[in-house]
């Protein structure tokens, strides 16, 4: 878990940096207009590409150590409902988002259709890799991608500015998707390891059960992801939102980085439940010392990036990062207490905060960034990080005490 985890650490921060870097370049080369069409396109696809796994990868990373035998069976499913939901999400999109103001050719049109489906299998896999105790694979790959498409997109910058942008970040995801593909079924057998080794799986009745509320969780967590960037777009220009979306990379970067331990703490508690207690006392230590560099990277890191970019861009989204990491703080233990929820297999409660934080995040954002730009973004993202500390509080003070000490209560996943 603790290898696994570091090496995740290790990819997220050099990704952070390759990313800073890859934003600048756009910044230079491309109008800004362009980059703010680009970067909220991109947007769209990574949030349509989140719900599309249908938090398949919670599933995968609790239910992969124990599968067995079913290990091939259960990958195979996974990946091919969550290609199927791409495809129609990508076309539902296009359909009824706003299509005039994103593409203004087929050509554009046709490349965010490849691209939802090609990041969904990119995630997915990444969450495979970590549950089979290869999460340094998934590190590696994605610190190539970061190099790849900063070299593209350099190179395209002679190309049509928001599809030179786009294609640099899509081109490497389905070179990565077809390498990881091809070693997941041929190269080492990952997916043989363990054929010969009874199933362990819950009854289907209760994996149906937690991957529906983990779907609920996962989709209220998406929704403000894909709705806050177009409500700055339409309120405001493409110019303010460049300034929102480069700068929320930072803020994704960093849950990105805090993230990087709860898969191999899932995974590895799943697999081993005698070693609970140590797991759980190890991952809390390192999401608490992660957490502080988190905040430290939004509320330091992403006005000085920003500063880089341009005193526009430093001047128009300080004030939001700010709120950000002020709320990222106050709600450390909410995100705690999710992540042990996850390997206690009881995660109705989780998602029942998430989606009313959503209501109110998308609510506030709606009322405030039209008066207030993106001071009125940080505004609102800090009542929803207040609100799931406040209302999760209950709960978590006594999960994580129990779990700490090597109790695993009512665990719902248990064969």
């Amino acid at each position: 878990m603790v290898f696994d985890g570091r090496m995740l650490i290790v990819a997220s921060l050099t990704n952070s940096a390759l990313g800073a870097v890859y934003w600048l370049v756009a910044a230079r080369l491309y109008p800004t207009h362009d980059v703010g069409i680009a970067s909220t396109t991109i947007n769209t696809a990574l949030t349509l590409a989140t719900i599309s796994n249908l938090a398949l990868g919670t599933v995968v990373e609790r239910l992969i150590p124990v599968a067995g035998r079913l290990q091939m069976k259960l990958v195979a499913v996974v990946q091919g409902c969550t290609l199927c939901l791409a495809v129609a999400l990508a076309g539902l999109f296009m359909w009824l988002g706003p299509d005039e103001q994103l593409f203004t050719d087929t050509w554009e049109r046709v490349t965010f259709m490849v691209a939802v489906p090609v990041l969904t299998q990119y995630t997915i896999q990444d969450s495979i890799l970590i549950a089979l105790r290869h999460g340094w694979v998934s590190a590696l790959r994605n610190v190539l991608h970061a190099v790849v498409k900063l070299t593209l997109i350099i190179v395209l910058a002679a190309s049509s500015a928001s599809t030179g942008i786009v294609l640099s970040w899509i081109v490497p995801s389905l070179v990565a998707v077809v390498v990881a593909q091809t070693a997941l079924v041929t190269a080492g057998n990952l997916l043989r390891k363990d054929r010969n080794r009874e199933s362990q799986l819950p009854p289907v009745r209760r994996i149906t059960g937690f991957n529906l509320m983990a779907t609920v969780w996962m989709v209220v967590q998406a929704l403000p992801g894909l709705v806050v960037p177009v409500i700055v777009l339409q309120h405001d220009s493409g110019t303010t939102a460049a300034y929102f979306n480069l700068s929320w990379t930072v803020v994704t970067a960093s849950t990105v980085l805090i993230s990087a331990v709860a898969g191999p703490y899932v995974s590895n508690s799943a697999r081993s439940p005698a070693q609970l207690a140590t797991l759980t006392r190890k991952f809390i230590r390192m999401y608490m010392r992660l957490s502080a560099l988190r905040a430290l990277m939004v509320a330091v890191g992403g006005p000085v990036l920003m500063w880089i970019y341009g005193t526009d861009y430093a001047r128009g989204a300080t004030p939001m990062l700010l709120l950000v990491a002020l709320g990222q703080v106050i709600s450390t233990s909410a995100f705690i207490y999710g992540n042990l929820e996850r390997v206690n297999g009881r995660i109705g409660y989780s998602a029942l905060l998430q989606g009313v934080g959503a209501v109110v995040l998308i609510s506030a954002a709606s009322f405030l960034i039209p008066s207030h730009g993106l001071l009125g973004a940080g505004i609102a993202y800090l009542l929803h990080d207040i609100y799931l500390a406040v209302a999760s509080a209950p709960r978590a003070r006594k999960l994580i005490r129990s779990m700490r000490n090597g109790v695993l209560p009512d665990n719902h996943l248990q064969a």
